[in-house]
């Protein structure tokens, strides 16, 4: 077992549209008590070095990551994605193109899925409640998401109630993913989304380091 040890794996920084510098994030989860965090900045990884130097000072445990906006038809879906090669120029190169509308305009939900994938990365669906579904388009979304490399659904989340929540783990557990979660922390402003709320335990990490291996 994991000692009740506490992980919070969706946090944004000033990289993207968070308050705190990537060093400030990392020590804020240390005097909370926090483990380990992901840094999972939009469509950036631009505060991930900064954060891994800070973590190593003070010996708190970072995975890099990033929160893909992706479109696919009329709707917008979030891809969250861990333990990224936050060096790859592939993935750099990516990621600024992905800045202009007409670049974006032809991207598929699967080429996001691609771009995790192909920098190491474990693509895991972020905040499902927020994409006003039903359970039944919930369920089609992750079964085509887990064909493009799905790792993992982010259920404990501040927006999940706790009625979609045990639809979603069952929907995960059918489809062999792992229940994931993250407070979505921006800011101390939001109360519902502070850092660390959602209590996820270290064993959530210990279960995407095991998915990582039998890459």
């Amino acid at each position: 077992m994991s000692n009740n040890k506490r992980i919070d794996l969706h946090t944004h920084t000033s990289a993207s549209d968070g308050v705190l510098r990537p060093s400030e994030l990392v020590n804020k989860a240390m005097e909370e008590g926090l483990s380990a965090i992901a840094i999972t900045d939009h469509d950036t990884v631009k505060g991930i070095a900064e954060a891994v130097e800070a973590s190593d000072k003070i010996g708190l445990e970072l995975i890099p990551g990033i929160e893909l906006t992706c479109r696919e038809g009329y709707r917008e879906y979030h891809i969250l994605g861990y333990f990224i090669d936050y060096k790859s120029e592939k993935l750099i190169e990516s990621l600024k193109s992905i800045r202009s509308w007409k670049v974006k305009e032809t991207m598929s939900i699967k080429d996001y899925m691609a771009m995790i994938t192909e920098a190491g990365g474990l693509p895991v669906l972020a905040h499902p409640a927020e994409y006003g579904l039903s359970n039944a388009d919930l369920e089609a979304i992750i079964k085509e998401l887990k064909s493009y490399g799905l790792v993992g659904v982010e259920v404990m989340h501040p927006s999940t109630p706790s009625h979609l929540e045990e639809v979603l783990k069952d929907i995960a557990s059918r489809y062999n993913l792992i229940v994931t979660g993250g407070s979505d922390f921006h800011t101390d402003m939001h109360r519902s989304y502070t850092l660390g709320i959602m209590n996820v335990d270290y064993e959530v990490l210990s279960q995407l380091k095991t998915a990582r291996l039998s890459l």
